[in-house]
């Protein structure tokens, strides 16, 4: 533009209306497929806790878990055993979930 000798918005506004179809015939390309990837995602795949900060604990003596100046309590100590490692994830809400061996554990706060 400033080839052009463009010094003001107007100007430059005109200027566009005649460059972009010249630049958009050069430079544009056609897409390889035809599916729209603008889409909503399918309802199956739970975003919120794939996208996740994960930590290991491991659980206490008196099978509580520690997490941030937080104890834990596990609800059903008979299907967990002490000293076993949990993960646990946080999701982007701060809202966390504990999983023993891949699977889903209730505990108390």
């Amino acid at each position: 533009m400033r080839l052009a000798g463009i010094s003001s918005i107007n100007q430059a506004n005109e200027f566009l209306k005649t460059y972009l179809p010249i630049y958009n015939k050069r430079f544009a390309t056609h897409p390889k497929s035809d599916v729209s990837f603008l889409e909503r995602p399918q309802k199956l795949f739970d975003y919120k806790w794939t996208f996740v900060v994960k930590e290991q604990r491991t659980v206490g003596n008196d099978y509580t878990i520690r997490h941030y100046n937080r104890v834990f309590l596990i609800e059903k100590p008979s299907i967990t055993q002490r000293k076993q490692q949990v993960t646990i994830k946080q999701s982007l809400e701060k809202d966390l979930r504990f999983e023993i061996k891949g699977k889903k554990s209730p505990l108390k706060k």
